[in-house]
């Protein structure tokens, strides 16, 4: 943290606020000790922005449904699409 701080110009108190959702959700990982640290727990490629922003942030989701499919209000009602689907034919 210290380096990030320095190089990036974040106060250390800072990034222990964001460090510690971030580990919660297991996109981090901390070691304690000398040559202790925190690293990345998957490669830098498999972990997406969104991922980050919704540890920090929550759901960003435009429409509720499509994060999760049921919290559409229109499920399972008769003649009516579900979240996210047209009527067929249009």
């Amino acid at each position: 943290m210290r380096d990030i701080s320095r190089i990036e110009g974040i106060s250390e108190k800072y990034l222990g606020q964001i460090i510690i959702p971030l580990r919660g959700a297991g996109l981090v990982s901390g070691r304690r000790g000398a040559g202790g640290g925190y690293t990345l727990s998957r490669a830098p490629s498999e972990i997406t922005v969104r991922d980050v922003v919704e540890v920090l942030e929550g759901d960003i989701s435009l429409v509720p449904c499509t994060g999760d499919p049921s919290a559409c209000s229109r499920r399972g009602r008769a003649r009516q699409p579900r979240c996210g689907r047209s009527w067929p034919g249009t």
